[in-house]
């Protein structure tokens, strides 16, 4: 049982984010950011996670999986990356989900450092630019700018106590960090997506085989 995951997975900002994703992707040939694919990214990386012994806390690898792409909608209606958009989204919801502040540091590291450098300096790739002003003020969504993420110690403080399990907390954040962008990499079927001439993925990066 994993209580804190339902916590964010009923939780109303949650709910309300991946609700505008899908607005924003309802059209989208590419690859989606729907729960679909947030939980095939928490799969993923906790066989990871079990394969190589890592100690990682399942609570804490389901919950980057699920807030890593949280941001998704901002970045469509202001351009703000996705990765910093979410994590300032991410730390709300952590907070009133169970989390303490030292779980929730790890977790964000995972969340704004899961992209590739090559994916990060394309903010529009694959249409993820800011969206036109008419679909934005459509659904009632502001482009007002995403503040950092709250300095009550979720944010890129360092970590140097010990995590709850033993484990160094700098070590963990980075391990998480590493499984989530693998896993996400991972998820994509590319071999079986119509759009796979026009995606921006360069062609070594697209899985042309099941990964996982």
């Amino acid at each position: 049982m994993m209580r804190r995951i339902d916590n964010i997975l009923s939780d109303e900002g949650f709910c309300s984010e991946l609700d505008k994703i899908g607005h924003y992707e309802a059209d989208r040939i590419y690859c989606r950011h729907d729960l679909n694919h947030l939980l095939d990214v928490a799969r993923i990386a906790y066989i990871h996670a079990l394969e190589e012994n890592s100690g990682l806390d399942k609570e804490l690898i389901y919950a980057a999986a699920l807030l890593h792409d949280i941001g998704r909608a901002a970045q469509y209606e202001s351009g703000i990356p996705h990765d910093r958009a979410g994590a300032a989204i991410a730390a709300d919801i952590l907070a009133v989900c169970g989390f303490n502040e030292e779980e929730a540091e790890v977790i964000l590291y995972a969340v704004t450092g899961h992209r590739s450098g090559a994916e990060a300096s394309e903010v529009s790739a694959n249409g993820a630019g800011a969206a036109k002003a008419s679909e934005v003020s459509a659904n009632g969504a502001g482009g007002a700018e995403i503040s950092e993420v709250p300095a009550n110690g979720a944010g890129g403080a360092e970590a140097s106590e010990v995590s709850a399990n033993g484990a160094d907390s700098k070590t963990d954040r980075e391990a998480l960090r590493r499984i989530i962008k693998l896993a996400d990499d991972e998820s994509r079927l590319c071999f079986k997506c119509r759009a796979w001439d026009s995606c921006k993925w360069s062609e070594a990066r697209k899985n042309k085989e099941l990964k996982i």
